[in-house]
């Protein structure tokens, strides 16, 4: 009998946690992405309600021409000028790309807040904290709108100054030397994973530190829609000092999270608004570490499953499967599942 019951208890213990029924704090997250993940007619998905209220409040914000070419950009229109390569590489611009992403991650998670509980957590990778700071109503979208703008641009103007680029290194971030580095400006902005990480810098030395890291077995694969930007990188100081001026200005207040928010420059949760606005002015020249959000997350026992991309494309969906501490997470839970079951049919089994 306790044989075909312990059988039976790993199986109902299992499908609970597969089923994504349970964790042990039943906590949820929300991530958003960032540029590079964008596509035409992201926005298709976004209830016809909610994408005239972003068009509005972008409109008073932007003014109506600029708003009106990036509605278009993200609206299921687009989508039938997929094959019309001046479309496509609009979309790719660096000039387009972040208020296009910010823009319908916003409105996706609208959506999402239309059907589900609010999350316990939210992040962003780069760009995608912008998005994350209007879910924890740190500031309201028509004063994001208008910062995503203005680092945009700056951003831009920045990678102009400079022959820049980015390129993501597959392989075991452990065994990335120094030496691949040495006498170049290159550097690590981009921890995300235990097997991916992003280097920047100039195009030419991004290209000796390619050979290097080939040589050495990794995967070097240049980020198409960043060719000319080199982001999270000191090149970007322009960036920050433009940040500055725009998160200085009267109109731009930034409140207490009413959700907590994970910072991806720290992987910590953080509440203080006034460090929240330092974050994100040094956003530009710092690293991303991406790697450290997920693993802050699995410390807070929360499963792979309860952590929902809201955006365009799902890169940050694909990164989880790099974290093997989710899967340990599942395997305790689905035993402790498993335990609790086996326990409770053992009383019931002796009456």
């Amino acid at each position: 009998m306790f044989a075909n019951l312990k059988e039976r208890r790993y199986k109902m213990g299992f499908k609970k946690i597969i089923n994504g029924l349970r964790n042990d704090q039943g906590k949820k997250v929300v991530i958003f992405p960032g540029q590079n993940s964008q596509y035409l007619g992201m926005g298709a998905d976004i209830p016809a309600d909610i994408l005239e209220y972003l068009f509005e409040q972008t409109k008073q914000a932007l003014g109506e021409d600029l708003s009106s070419y990036l509605f278009f950009l993200i609206s299921p229109q687009a989508i039938a000028l997929q094959e019309e390569e001046k479309i496509k590489h609009q979309i790719r611009l660096n000039q387009n790309c972040q208020l296009t992403t910010f823009i319908t991650s916003c409105g996706l998670y609208l959506k999402h807040q239309e059907e589900v509980s609010v999350p316990d957590f939210v992040s962003g990778h780069s760009l995608g904290m912008y998005a994350a700071l209007f879910a924890a109503k740190v500031a309201p979208f028509s004063q994001l709108v208008k910062i995503v703008k203005y680092r945009q641009s700056s951003m831009n103007d920045a990678a102009l100054l400079f022959n820049g680029g980015m390129s993501a290194v597959i392989g075991d971030a452990g065994k990335i030397s120094e030496k691949v580095f040495k006498k170049t400006n290159v550097k690590i902005g981009n921890f995300n994973t235990p097997n991916q990480t992003v280097i920047t810098g100039l195009k030419e030395e991004l290209e000796i530190v390619g050979l290097r890291l080939k040589k050495k077995g990794f995967k070097v694969v240049p980020l198409r829609s960043v060719l000319l930007a080199n982001h999270h990188s000191e090149y970007m100081e322009l960036a920050k000092i433009n940040l500055e001026y725009i998160f200085g200005l009267p109109d731009i207040v930034a409140k207490t999270p009413e959700i907590n928010l994970v910072l991806d420059t720290t992987g910590k949760t953080e509440s203080d608004p006034h460090k929240i606005r330092a974050a994100m002015i040094k956003q530009p020249v710092s690293q991303i570490h991406w790697r450290s959000v997920m693993e802050f997350f699995i410390k807070q026992k929360i499963l792979k499953e309860s952590i929902v991309e809201i955006g365009p494309g799902r890169v940050l969906t694909k990164m989880k499967e790099d974290f093997p501490g989710f899967e340990r997470l599942r395997q305790k839970a689905a035993d402790a599942t498993a335990d609790e079951l086996f326990i409770t049919e053992s009383k019931r089994a002796q009456f």
